[in-house]
């Protein structure tokens, strides 16, 4: 597993949960989208580097990625690019040759269908095996990875 929204649930809870804009770090508590996939399969082992740093006979990678919390005005933004430094994780994990798997939690839409830019989110997605959105999941969000979860 990889970046910075990975083992993160402020970035996975965002804005309005704990407090208006929300916070990067341990805000609240909660499961983790790591924790989560740890949890759902205690026997594999289940490494994690936010900068994307891919260990030896890992057969599988999923990147996490994210804006920072945000809530209205505050979170206005004027592009759909993404942050160049979650496209560098996603990109450095697919070049080691492992299929990849890109999460992009997240309160709005972005265009992950296009491929115009080298920050967007469909040039990001277009160097994956596989993405996949996810609306701000929350601080139990990582649950939701887990067998029997409800």
């Amino acid at each position: 597993m990889a970046g910075k929204a990975a083992d993160d649930i402020g970035i996975q809870t965002g804005g309005w949960t704990i407090s208006w804009q929300g916070a990067a770090g341990a805000t609240t508590t909660g499961t983790t989208i790591l924790q989560g996939i740890r949890n759902a399969a205690p026997s594999a082992a289940v490494t994690y580097s936010r900068l994307g740093d891919v260990a030896t006979g890992t057969q599988a990678a999923v990147v996490v990625i994210g804006e920072l919390p945000y809530a209205e005005m505050k979170g206005d933004r004027v592009s759909l690019e993404l942050d160049p430094d979650d496209v560098a994780v996603v990109k450095k994990v697919k070049q080691s040759g492992v299929p990849t798997v890109v999460v992009l939690p997240s309160g709005r839409p972005h265009a992950s269908n296009i491929a115009r830019g080298p920050y967007q989110a469909g040039a990001c997605a277009s160097r994956a095996s596989s993405s996949t959105p996810v609306v701000s999941p929350g601080p139990q969000g990582g649950e939701s990875e887990s067998p029997g979860s409800p």
